[in-house]
């Protein structure tokens, strides 16, 4: 993805839906209606939805009613997702549930922005349930969240092998330092922050560099560091959602292909799932699960901003669907659509995250950071049961693992397939 900070793309006036085969739209028109009929959903209501999905547009395919969130819901989305990608090509029911309780735990009591993402990246059931997850000593006094694996920025363990039980060294266990630069930007130690690390290198986002590996912080140090990001996001009423059920992004070995003009060596478009089914089954997602989300949090009354990450989630699921789901008693708007964090921008990611920054600092003012060195003057006569340990108080300014990393040309290593 390209895009230039000085101007990100507003919603056009010409809008344009995105579009799949007909023999998707009958299929998705099916899901939709048998999920509605579990949910119980009246009849007539369904009526309605299938008569627009026979329209045979994607911008038509509609869950007509908006529900309370519950584990039925999620697994009916689920169950319908899993039904439409080829067989393998969705995640477990178990690894969407453990998502789900990595989503609710950083929840905010009170939540005033939505950050929409995409997806998380897939994870298997064995892996999930069965491999090394975060270690119970690491951050043992505090943190009490989930601790099973799975690759979602929310998992403290996505991206920490020395984090992991047993320190096992698990080679597809990447993380995603663009998103931990996202979240510190958003946080209240903003881009103006210069963390201390143990490196003498320079960082491109500085606020953040205590969060990357290349930081050279002790891992303990990294991930207090992280989890006072995500503490400070959840207190001030900062949320990430991604708009799918399931985790998309499947590991797989990376192909190339020689072109027969140029002898040039190209990546090929990884395989699964299919890249047509994408925007169909973010759709589904949405219109299944996710909105409803939207709504429930809409109607609290506190959200301000839904700000959609990735130009193929606006894409996808449209203006329309983004700025339905947020009517309640909310006065909350949909803004421009930022880049994906890990998207190729000419000059760096710098100037969005500023831009980030201060929309999330308007609806969602700064909490007071201290840094690590700042301790509670305790008064006479206070006693310190009053600070509880979970009170959610910054115990020091602390980036996150945002480093934006622009990939470089692949070289081709011995034993890969290049096609001629």
């Amino acid at each position: 993805e390209w895009a230039d900070a000085n101007n990100v793309p507003s919603h056009s006036k010409h809008k344009k839906y995105p579009s799949c085969r007909k023999s998707l739209l009958s299929e998705l028109e099916s899901l939709v209606s048998k999920s509605m009929v579990e949910m119980k959903i009246k009849s007539d209501a369904c009526g309605q939805a299938s008569s627009l999905v026979k329209q045979l547009s994607l911008q038509d395919v509609v869950f007509s009613q908006y529900l309370k969130p519950s584990n039925a819901l999620l697994r009916n989305a689920h169950s319908a997702v899993r039904n439409f990608l080829p067989i393998g090509d969705c995640e477990d029911w178990a690894v969407v549930e453990l998502a789900r309780r990595y989503y609710n735990h950083w929840r905010p009591k009170k939540t005033k922005v939505i950050l929409l993402a995409e997806s998380h990246a897939f994870t298997t059931t064995n892996r999930a349930l069965h491999g090394p997850g975060l270690d119970e000593s690491v951050l043992r006094d505090n943190y009490f969240g989930p601790r099973r694996f799975i690759s979602l920025v929310y998992c403290l363990a996505y991206g920490e092998n020395d984090a992991l039980e047993g320190k096992v060294k698990d080679k597809a266990n990447k993380g995603t330092s663009q998103f931990w630069t996202l979240f510190a930007a958003c946080s209240s130690r903003g881009v103006d922050h210069v963390a201390t690390t143990n490196s003498k290198k320079t960082f491109s986002s500085s606020f953040a560099a205590d969060l990357l590996k290349g930081g050279n912080l002790p891992v303990e140090e990294r991930l207090k560091a992280k989890l006072e990001v995500l503490e400070d996001l959840r207190d001030r009423g900062v949320w990430l959602l991604d708009a799918s059920v399931f985790g998309w992004y499947m590991s797989q070995p990376q192909e190339y292909k020689r072109s027969a003009v140029s002898k040039e060596v190209h990546r090929k478009v990884k395989s699964r799932p299919p890249k047509e089914l994408k925007t169909p089954s973010l759709v589904l997602s949405w219109e299944l699960f996710t909105k409803h989300v939207i709504r429930e949090v809409a109607e609290e009354g506190n959200l301000k901003l839904l700000i959609p990450i990735g130009m193929e989630v606006e894409a996808a699921l449209t203006q329309e669907r983004m700025e339905d789901a947020i009517r309640g008693r909310s006065k909350a708007r949909v803004t421009d659509t930022f880049p994906a964090p890990n998207a190729w921008i000419p000059g760096g990611y710098g100037p969005f995250h500023a831009k980030l920054a201060a929309l999330v600092d308007e609806a969602a003012p700064r909490n007071n950071a201290r840094t690590k060195h700042d301790v509670p003057i305790i008064e006479a006569g206070v006693k310190t049961e009053e600070f509880p340990r979970d009170s959610g108080c910054i115990k020091r300014d602390t980036p996150r693992d945002d480093g934006i990393k622009v990939e470089d040309v692949p070289s081709i290593e011995d034993g890969v397939k290049i096609e001629n």
